[in-house]
């Protein structure tokens, strides 16, 4: 069941995200250091934090997520008793950003909604 708000619930998050990471699954490589997701006004956006050898292919491969939860969310709760919001059905965004080595910045942590999955190859 759908309500008519547009603000995103939690249990609006939780699809989300698990759509997300089902999406994800068998793509990620030590090449992505981050990944962050936020809710903007009429779309949520998927922001990838890379390394800088990531190919071209493993870059589209990262794109091609987004539509493939946004199609996993368009189908919905299998059940009645969850409600969602028309939040849930904005279209999902992949933004790519390459970091190199270090570590995502605090400014990036602030303007986030949710961090997702993060990652570091430095042993200190």
């Amino acid at each position: 069941m759908t309500s008519a708000s547009s603000q995103a619930t939690l249990i609006d998050w939780a699809w989300v995200e698990m759509m997300i990471f089902q999406a994800m699954l068998g793509v990620l490589t030590p090449d992505v250091s981050t990944i962050i997701l936020s809710e903007e006004q009429d779309e949520w956006v998927l922001s990838f934090y890379l390394s800088e050898q990531a190919s071209e292919e493993f870059e589209q491969d990262l794109r091609e997520i987004a539509g493939d939860a946004a199609a996993n969310l368009e189908q919905g709760p299998e059940t009645e008793d969850i409600i969602t919001t028309s939040a849930i059905s904005k279209p999902i965004k992949s933004k790519i950003i390459y970091r190199g080595p270090t570590l995502i910045r605090d400014f990036d942590l602030r303007r986030c909604d949710r961090l997702l999955f993060s990652w570091s190859t430095n042993s200190t």
